[in-house]
């Protein structure tokens, strides 16, 4: 990386808000991880899949989610 000292980090909402768009939301996960993103913030649109389909893509691209507190 030629900037070490940056760090991305989204805060969740990332996923589109019409309905039947899941392919748009595991490649907007495939894009974060190719950005680099070190942190993403789970959002209630997030979970419109369910949680599990989100884990399921969490394992699969590896970024970091952060539960909303």
């Amino acid at each position: 990386m030629q900037y070490g000292q940056v760090v991305v980090v989204d805060n969740g909402g990332f996923f589109p808000e019409a309905p039947n768009e899941q392919d748009v939301a595991w490649f907007v996960m495939d894009a974060m991880k190719l950005l680099g993103t070190e942190a993403v913030g789970i959002a209630d649109r997030d979970l419109k899949y369910g949680y599990a389909w989100l884990r399921s893509q969490q394992k699969r691209t590896g970024l970091a989610l952060v539960p909303p507190t």
